[in-house]
Formats: structure tokens, C-alpha cells, sequence
């Protein structure tokens, strides 16, 4: 179906060259069969015609980052960041590639987005709080790991995130608490045994 959709879209083009929105669904539809390249070039066309396309901007982040190049990726994203956006998924997607490729205070602004429009998604402020982990602002991951426990307390590894915190917080009973309920709920979860024991050590 997606070979034919493409043969749909290059017939369309025929007709309507300067259409946007078809160049940029020939890209999405050439990277879901793989042809990264082409999607690249599809993203692009849509772009020239429309370059303040946030869609566009981030599809083309996505097919050079199958593409492996991470540079390029990252200038997209980059690109997509600079529009105004109020979709809560897609700015959460676009903070999972900015989280994915640490590009950490890019990441913080994709997600800070992403809750202004869902401050009830709890994986937005999850991954927040793991920015803020890797950052070392672990003032600044605790309401944000803390928030995302309390949407969501029954997720294995939010409630380990917030585990995470409070141990690089020195919080070492809180630490223990949280990663025991974490291990209720999943008693193979590694990381948690590995932030249980690590809290009893420092205890």
C-alpha cells in the first residue's frame, strides 16, 4: 500500500508541483517503506516550498537520523524547535530525539512544550526528570520525577526514576521506599535491585 501511496503522491505532484503538504507525505511514505534518501529529498522539496513547516522540519529529522546523520538530524530538529507549535505529542516526540541524540537543553524546551499542551502526560515528565538526571540538576528532576509518579504510580520504571532521584538527592530512605515499590510490581526490574543496593550501601 505504501509503494502504491508513493505512485499516488508522484501522479498528484505531476499536477500540483508546488503542493507542500503532498511532497511531504511522498517523504513520510518513502521513509516508512525505508528509502531514507528519498524521503530526505521528498522533506526537502516540501521545505523549499514551505520552510516554516513544523511536520516537515521534523520528518526530515527523522529520515536523516535513519539515516545516521546525527548532524543533519539534530539542525531539523533544531529548525522544528523554532516554530511555534502547541501539539502535546509531537513535541514530546521531538523532545525524544533531542533526549535521544543529548541534545539536553533542546530536549528541556521540547518537553516544557509538550507539557504546556498535556501536563497530565506522565512518560513527558519522566523523561524531564531524566534530562535534568543527566544534567545533574537533580533539584530540578525531583517535582518533575515526583509528578510523574503521582499521573502514573503503577509505571515500573517512573516509579525507578524517582528512585533515581532521591538517591543522587542523598536521599537514601525515600530511595529505598520507592525502588521496593518499583521491585513489587516488577521483581526482575535490574535497575531497580541495582538503586536498591547501591541505596542500602550509602545508608
Amino acid at each position: 500500500q505504501d509503494a502504491d501511496a508513493i505512485r499516488a503522491y508522484r501522479q498528484a505532484l505531476e499536477l500540483e508541483p508546488g503542493n507542500s503538504s503532498i511532497w511531504r507525505c511522498l517523504g513520510v511514505a518513502y521513509r516508512i517503506l525505508g528509502g531514507h534518501q528519498e524521503s530526505v529529498d521528498a522533506l526537502q522539496g516540501a521545505l523549499r516550498i514551505d520552510p516554516e513547516s513544523f511536520v516537515s522540519w521534523m520528518e526530515l529529522g527523522y529520515a536523516y537520523k535513519e539515516l545516521g546523520l546525527n548532524a543533519e538530524a539534530i539542525n531539523a530538529f533544531k529548525q522544528a524547535l523554532k516554530i511555534p507549535w502547541d501539539d502535546a505529542g509531537d513535541l514530546y516526540n521531538l523532545g525524544c530525539s533531542f533526549h535521544d541524540l543529548e541534545c539536553w537543553p533542546e530536549a528541556i524546551e521540547a518537553y516544557q512544550g509538550a507539557l504546556k499542551g498535556n501536563p497530565e502526560h506522565a512518560s513527558t515528565w519522566h523523561n524531564l526528570a531524566g534530562v535534568y538526571v543527566n544534567l545533574k540538576r537533580y533539584d530540578e528532576a525531583f517535582p518533575a520525577a515526583t509528578q510523574a509518579a503521582k499521573i502514573d504510580p503503577e509505571d515500573v520504571s517512573i516509579m525507578h526514576g524517582l528512585g533515581v532521584v532521591h538517591l543522587h538527592r542523598k536521599n537514601y530512605v525515600e530511595s529505598v521506599a520507592v525502588n521496593k515499590r518499583a521491585l513489587q510490581a516488577d521483581p526482575d526490574y535490574g535497575d531497580a535491585w541495582y538503586s536498591l543496593s547501591v541505596s542500602y550501601d550509602e545508608m
